[in-house]
């Protein structure tokens, strides 16, 4: 057998807590189909905790003391958050190819230049994006006037992808985007990856998972995933529950993952009457994530503003066969109809998403179909195998020119 061509993937591993870097890990051993895959992680990253079966991981600096590894082709797995900081000289000066998770970099390069002093940079990097209309909010921006639903409604990712050889996105609209603003630069959206086989994630029955984490039987339980954040608009699913509760079963509502300080919960359960029907796990493993998933009969995924991020949770709970609630926005508009319930983007009237709640939470047929029809879309147009061979396709494509 002829020895596979190396790969380096510049990403966090677990137990960095980032979707990206389970995702990488699911990526990576399919990956090794093709390749002989070597992870690099940031300098000061923990030693990983899941490494895949043929696959190997280095530290930057050791990684770039290696000679015979400056010509392999190389992956930048880039989301917006401090976790993958360590790539920003690498890819400007070793370019590859770039995976955009967010479409926006605005929140992580405001850390790298604004938090750390340097309004120059952050200048320079919105004038690259927006000419003079960038320079001059960055200069109000020194001046304290700003609001932060710019950093969403202005992606900045200008410099990342002018300096990449190409450029890989997960959805339809970040992909128009891309091809709109840099219409010469090699692009491709690539189908999310789902894997269904990973150890220990997989439970046998809904009713094997709730008995396992201590959830009733009998009860509607909804569940929200992930790190609890105002975009992912909890006040507003939790003020359409408290509207619709007389209406539908008893239920529990699950916010599975760490709480953002930003959001007092507290507070506002009290304010709905809904301590008793709210749960909050705080962080979870990767293995309980999904046990959480089998146990829930709906799955809120509602997200607004976005920065152009695919959504990892969603896309387990649909392969898992979870009915989904997301609002009709963004890259939550890709999936094909039937697939979930998709809710007319308004975060100040609950209308429409009580009557979406009434709608599933009465219906247990209803559910059951949305899900199934999710899974069967899911396990066949996003196994991982098809992630991995597109990936294959277009490294060979890009670094062969």
């Amino acid at each position: 057998m002829s020895q596979k061509n190396k790969l380096a993937i510049f990403t966090p591993l677990p137990p960095s807590k980032t979707g990206i870097a389970d995702y990488c890990c699911e990526l990576g051993e399919a990956l090794t189909k093709f390749w002989e895959v070597i992870f690099v992680i940031a300098n000061d990253a923990l030693d990983p905790t899941w490494l895949p079966d043929g696959c190997s991981f280095y530290r930057l600096d050791e990684f770039s003391k290696k000679s015979k590894m400056k010509k392999i082709p190389r992956i930048y797995q880039m989301g917006n958050n401090v976790h993958h900081a360590y790539m920003l000289d690498e890819i400007e000066n070793k370019p590859g190819l770039l995976v955009l998770h967010d479409y926006s970099m605005h929140h992580l390069l405001v850390e790298e230049t604004l938090a750390k002093g340097d309004t120059e940079k952050y200048k320079a990097l919105l004038r690259h994006d927006y000419g003079e209309l960038g320079e001059r909010i960055a200069e109000n921006r020194e001046n304290y006037i700003f609001d932060h639903l710019l950093e969403f409604m202005m992606p900045i990712n200008g410099t990342l992808v002018d300096s990449s050889l190409g450029v890989v996105v997960h959805s339809y609209q970040s992909l128009l985007d891309l091809e709109y603003r840099f219409p010469e630069k090699a692009t491709r959206r690539i189908p999310f990856p789902f894997t269904n086989d990973i150890d220990g994630c997989f439970l046998e029955s809904k009713t094997v998972a709730r008995e396992q984490l201590g959830i009733p039987k009998e009860k509607l339980i909804f569940s929200s995933m992930g790190f609890i954040t105002p975009p992912k608009q909890i006040e507003f699913a939790l003020r359409a529950l408290a509207n619709v509760k007389e209406y539908i079963p008893d239920f529990e509502y699950w916010l599975v993952g760490d709480k953002s300080d930003a959001i007092d919960l507290d507070s506002l359960l009290e304010e709905l009457d809904l301590v008793e029907h709210v749960k909050l796990t705080g962080f979870v493993t990767f293995e309980e994530f999904h046990h959480y998933l089998q146990a829930s009969d709906v799955v809120i995924s509602l997200r607004y503003p976005s920065a152009g991020e695919t959504s990892a949770a969603l896309f387990r709970a649909m392969g898992l066969g979870c009915c989904n609630l997301v609002f009709d926005y963004a890259s939550f508009s890709d999936f094909p109809e039937g697939t979930l319930i998709k809710v007319p983007l308004d975060t100040f009237d609950t209308t429409m998403m009580e009557s979406a709640i009434k709608y599933v939470a009465n219906d247990e047929e209803v559910r059951l179909q949305i899900g199934q029809t999710a899974k069967e879309f899911i396990l066949n147009k996003h196994d991982v195998s098809i992630a991995a061979l597109e990936y294959t396709q277009f490294v060979k494509s890009t670094f062969n020119k």
